[in-house]
């Protein structure tokens, strides 16, 4: 059982289910499989995809009401699709059945005007409304609409929490929790110390990257990938004292990051610099 699939068994049964999830695979076809089985899972009226039930008969004929599948005339997605098939659409309540269900396969392939076309629906969709995303990669996303999704390994054998590779990260998270009292001399230490510790500079960057998203997420309001749930105060945290702006200008300095350690700059003094901006940000916010 997959992750995707574990997670999406557990929300229901929890009568938990959100509203935009992402499936993310980049073997062939698996992102794809993985969604229509969790459209298939959410419609059930029983919860389990029984196949007994009106749903998914409707399901099996191939002529369910409530459950769209967004088309595309060309290799990427236009703003005119997504308006039309995906938007507009949701206004409209169910026809038959309790929710109405929107799949996106090759979600990658929506661009950054799509996205954003897509993102009030995703900020603020009616209480019927499931959005389920296909994609190979989820960096293709823009952070605001990332932020927005509950991301789900769609592979195989990944049905168990993600253990972080390498060396514990609690080094990591509690230098984070800790950020707003360090002073900018300890913050250009901290990737020092985190190397030291067995927390490679590449694996820091994916830290930053995953803590930023967990960020996002917590300041949407949508629910937060199980391996998180210990850490949901911190995000919680974190997601009152910046804004908006503080997390977009941020998720820009971290793609500089990455540019710069691509260019082979000191690593660690990279990642310091970006600490310390962190760090700025979080004062920033308590001085308002």
């Amino acid at each position: 059982m997959t992750q995707a699939e574990s997670f999406i068994r557990h929300v229901i049964k929890k009568q938990e289910i959100g509203h935009a999830y992402l499936l993310e695979s980049a073997a062939p076809g698996q992102a794809l499989r993985e969604m229509r089985l969790a459209a298939r899972l959410i419609a059930c009226e029983k919860g389990n995809g029984c196949g007994e039930c009106p749903s998914c008969r409707a399901l099996a004929s191939g002529n369910h009401p409530d459950i769209i599948s967004i088309q595309k005339a060309k290799e990427a997605y236009s703003v005119q699709e997504i308006r039309t098939q995906l938007v507009g659409d949701m206004g409209i309540k169910p026809y038959r059945f309790p929710r109405k269900i929107y799949m996106i396969p090759e979600a990658e392939k929506l661009s950054a005007l799509c996205q954003n076309v897509l993102l009030k629906t995703l900020e603020e969709p009616p209480s019927y409304g499931v959005i389920l995303l296909a994609a190979a990669n989820r960096h293709a996303f823009l952070p605001t609409v990332l932020s927005r999704l509950v991301c789900l390994s769609a592979d195989e054998g990944e049905d168990a929490p993600q253990k972080e590779e390498g060396a514990s990260p609690e080094a990591f998270y509690d230098f984070l929790n800790g950020l707003r009292q360090a002073y900018a001399a300890d913050c250009l230490a901290i990737p020092d110390q985190l190397a030291a510790q067995g927390i490679s500079p590449e694996e820091q960057l994916r830290l930053w990257e995953k803590s930023l998203q967990m960020i996002y997420t917590a300041k949407g309001g949508g629910p937060l990938p199980a391996e998180e749930f210990l850490r949901k105060k911190l995000w919680k945290d974190l997601a009152s004292r910046l804004s908006d702006r503080q997390l977009k200008d941020l998720w820009e300095d971290l793609q500089l990051v990455k540019s710069r350690l691509r260019s082979y700059m000191k690593a660690n003094q990279v990642l310091g610099l970006f600490m310390i901006h962190m760090r700025d940000a979080l004062l920033e916010s308590e001085e308002k």
